[in-house]
């Protein structure tokens, strides 16, 4: 997985075929990332570079066969993934965000895990549903038990209409959330890991979205029958306190950052093809400093969120929700000035300076989970739970 520049002697074609290196899937991801986004359709040519390169088993430990690579390992992996496609960044985003969850928590699927690495699988997830309102920590289905008189094991069968299941039609297998048991509560969840061959999606809706439009994500009702072995025995709650809330936060950051960059890399190219008066600096070139300096809050927060996650320190719920809302919000802002800086050139979706995708892909970060929301839900955070304050 390293990131060695691409050697100039490989034709594009010969590179889309073989790629061996992060930087060809980068490089394969910008070249398609125009008709991805155009057709709203899933980015198969830079899955099937991770698939090539092994990218898709890069958080399973070298034990079972993956690169071992730690989150902060996978958040500079979204990071340039971000400035070539958001929605291909994205995607391996939730991909990793699944691993994270079974290599974290998931000790009784360990065999399953070994599969992702060794057959490059991508998994995606199933958490959002009908009558939820967004709160993935609540499910309406739940698992039915049944018995197979033919062999010595149970099957758990679960029917979960979901609102969207990002690249659902594309994933190998899924992670799926419910009730424990018909009678449990909403907050009793399990995780299920299922294979393609073990459900079936039938599509209720199409994701015809502003932005992010190449990680199709559908809604589905989803049917599926699977062995009791893969009902994962950890309590979802602590899967999502554990793994999947701080791993998403660091990913989505670094996938938003990456969008950013590049959008403010082309206002600085666009700006410095112009003349100010007598040829001096050109008039734009205080926006750009001004961008810049509005991007390093954002690549800081996450550079100290990165450090204390990878250092063991603790973190609260708050301070998770403060990434969340920060970067998205820093990010946004910088795309919008690169937008005001590149003009016209920015606003046209062709050409060297356009920013018109990135500008689309970006408004998705303050939307996911909606950061008003996410504010509101901190409120009572911040009353009841010490912020981490004085760290100088």
């Amino acid at each position: 997985m390293s990131a060695a520049p691409l050697s100039t002697d490989r034709g594009s074609a010969e590179m889309a075929a073989s790629p061996t290196t992060l930087a060809d899937v980068v490089a394969v991801a910008h070249a398609a990332a125009g008709a991805v986004d155009r057709d709203g359709r899933f980015p198969i040519e830079a899955v099937t570079a991770m698939r090539a390169t092994g990218m898709l088993g890069a958080h399973v430990p070298v034990a079972l066969g993956g690169a071992g690579l730690d989150v902060a390992g996978l958040t500079r992996v979204c990071f340039q993934l971000g400035g070539a496609c958001a929605s291909s960044a994205m995607v391996y985003a939730m991909h990793q965000i699944q691993v994270a969850c079974l290599v974290g928590h998931a000790p009784d699927q360990v065999a399953h895990l070994a599969r992702v690495a060794q057959d490059n699988l991508l998994l995606a997830s199933v958490t959002s549903e009908v009558g939820a309102r967004g709160d993935i920590r609540t499910s309406g289905c739940a698992i039915e038990r049944e018995a197979d008189e033919h062999v010595a094991v149970g099957f758990g069968r679960i029917t979960k209409q979901a609102t969207n299941v990002s690249y659902g039609a594309h994933a190998d297998g899924l992670i799926v959330t419910a009730r424990r048991t018909p009678n449990a509560a909403p907050a009793d969840q399990v995780a299920v890991l299922m294979f393609a061959d073990q459900y079936t999606l039938e599509r209720t809706g199409r994701w015809d979205a502003m932005g992010m439009r190449g990680t199709c994500s559908d809604a589905f009702v989803l049917r599926a029958s699977v062995p009791d072995n893969q009902i994962m025995a950890v309590p979802f709650a602590d899967m999502a306190a554990g793994a999947m809330t701080p791993v998403a936060h660091l990913l989505w950051a670094g996938v938003w950052l990456g969008i950013a960059t590049d959008a403010l890399g082309r206002a600085r190219a666009c700006t410095r093809r112009q003349r100010g008066p007598d040829g001096g600096i050109p008039p734009a070139a205080g926006a750009v400093a001004a961008a810049l300096m509005r991007y390093r809050q954002g690549e800081a927060q996450l550079r100290t969120m990165l450090d204390d996650y990878g250092a063991g320190r603790p973190i609260g719920p708050l301070d998770w929700n403060g990434l969340k809302v920060g970067v998205s919000e820093v990010a946004l802002d910088v795309v919008m000035q690169a937008m005001r800086i590149c003009g016209i050139a920015g606003f046209k979706n062709d050409g060297p300076y356009s920013v018109a995708r990135h500008l689309r892909d970006i408004m998705s970060g303050v939307l996911m989970i909606g950061n008003e929301r996410v504010v509101a839900n901190s409120g009572n955070l911040a009353l009841m739970q010490p912020p981490r304050l004085g760290a100088f």
